[in-house]
């Protein structure tokens, strides 16, 4: 028997789309088939119309410069359209490699602030970089620099877009933004940053958080590039929610510490945080946690495991896939981890009730009796 698929409520028809689409584009920056999916269930029916392209144009896939001018095109025209394309758009997720780097023609290059214009809706902007993607390669080859530019900030307030999820990436920072990650914070204290719910940090090299809150008036600390005292951006935004670390490194990962409120996800990707130091932080503010997700840190072993239930009593999700690259070889080819052992013999796990997704991907290095351990601990 046919479910009357049409008769169903537009926002339950929006969550089936979302779920059964996504997703839009994929790592490589490339369109998927749920795109032409999507196109042709809007011309399905009237009640498919609506709700199918408003999970089209929530996150519009721009794979190119020219995909990105065109769907300014649209936003700018006055012609009538069935839908309010422009309400519809909440976030722009730019590759900077493939859509900002490049030329479409005589079109010229991709403006932001012209985005924001046409956009009242917005709020969230990822502006990734290959780079803080598997396999994680410094070294690839782009046409031009790419920088965060002072009009993007202006052009945020001067349309009173408030943003509540945005990437900061260490490789785009120039001297045009002096004030990103300064200590006052003037950035971040303006009224579109000040309630970023959701910040991700990439190839931050991150110093200490005590020494440098200690010694921000020094000259040492004022010489030092931006990305060296990225730490104090955190520290305005008191509705931070969800925390990101691609390729970032640190001697202490004490700014996990420091947060000035709870977070309830953690993300850290190909970074070089261990457990030991994970176990202190879970330990100290893992209570509000639910989600964790632990992607390609080659230093990081299993053994935060045993104080998982005791630490983290909210937690819902945890994911980890543990493999690894070398971001100095040219072929993609998998790296080995850094740790000697993924779990000790002794090492038993503890899992919180409240765990419902659960993936961990390419264990690997212990002993029969560690994976035993896991094993039973999980049936237990």
């Amino acid at each position: 028997m046919i479910p009357p698929w049409t008769l169903l409520p537009y926002e339950l028809l929006l969550d089936i789309f979302r779920f059964a689409a996504d997703p839009l584009i994929d790592d490589a920056n490339r369109i998927t088939g749920a795109v032409s999916w999507l196109c042709a269930a809007s011309r399905t029916c009237k009640a498919f119309a609506e709700p199918a392209l408003s999970v089209l144009y929530e996150s519009p896939p721009l794979d190119t410069p020219i995909a990105a001018l065109r769907l300014l095109d649209l936003l700018k025209s006055e012609a009538p359209t069935y839908i309010n394309y422009k309400v519809k758009v909440k976030r722009l997720d730019l590759d900077i490699l493939y859509v900002m780097t490049y030329k479409a023609g005589a079109h010229g290059h991709v403006n932001l602030s012209d985005m924001f214009a046409v956009l009242p809706n917005v709020s969230s902007v990822h502006l990734r970089h290959m780079i803080y993607r598997p396999p994680f390669r410094p070294y690839i080859r782009q046409l031009r620099p790419w920088f965060y530019s002072q009009d993007i900030f202006t052009s945020i307030t001067e349309y009173q877009t408030r943003l509540d999820s945005w990437i900061w990436s260490a490789n785009m920072l120039n001297a045009q933004v002096p004030d990103a990650f300064n200590p006052e914070m003037t950035i971040h204290s303006s009224t579109t940053l000040a309630n970023l719910r959701d910040i991700t940090l990439a190839g931050f090299e991150i110093g200490s958080l005590l020494d440098d809150l200690a010694n921000t008036q020094s000259a040492a600390i004022k010489k030092r590039p931006p990305k060296m005292r990225s730490v104090h951006c955190l520290k305005s935004l008191t509705q931070l929610r969800n925390l990101t670390f691609i390729s970032c490194t640190s001697s202490t990962w004490d700014i996990l510490s420091a947060l000035p409120c709870p977070l309830t996800t953690l993300t850290i990707i190909n970074s070089n945080i261990i457990s030991t130091t994970l176990s202190d932080y879970l330990e100290e503010h893992g209570q509000s946690l639910t989600t964790l997700v632990l992607n390609h840190n080659d230093h990081l072993d299993l053994n935060f495991l045993p104080i998982l239930h005791d630490s983290c009593p909210s937690l819902t999700e945890l994911f980890m896939d543990l493999t690894y690259y070398n971001p100095l070889a040219i072929l993609e080819v998998a790296a080995d981890p850094v740790y000697a052992s993924l779990l000790e013999d002794d090492s038993i796990p503890t899992w919180p009730s409240t765990l419902q997704r659960l993936s961990l991907l390419h264990l690997r290095r212990w002993s029969t009796h560690a994976a035993l351990n896991f094993l039973q601990s999980l049936v237990e």
